[in-house]
């Protein structure tokens, strides 16, 4: 296997690149559109939420369905499986 050596050679950003990639203002109007946004659309118009919710409550429902006919199974009464020669 080979060994890389990404980026050791690289000199380090100045001062003044740093400070262009560094915003505050854009980095806390982000935050707060993803926070008004999280609450703004009801689940059942997002799809992929709503998706994942349908998919849930089948999964519940076979899991509660698979169950109750473990519980039916459970209830008949005993075969007698002695073999008589």
């Amino acid at each position: 296997m080979r060994k890389f050596e990404a980026g050791k050679n690289q000199d380090s950003p100045s001062k003044e690149e740093i400070d262009q990639h560094r915003d505050f203002g854009k980095v806390l109007t982000n935050y707060e559109e993803t926070l008004s946004r999280l609450h703004k659309k009801p689940l059942y118009k997002d799809p992929r939420a709503f998706l994942v919710l349908v998919v849930f409550l089948l999964l519940l429902y076979l899991l509660i369905k698979a169950g109750s006919q473990e519980a039916h199974h459970d209830d008949s009464t005993p075969q007698d499986t002695t073999v008589v020669r």
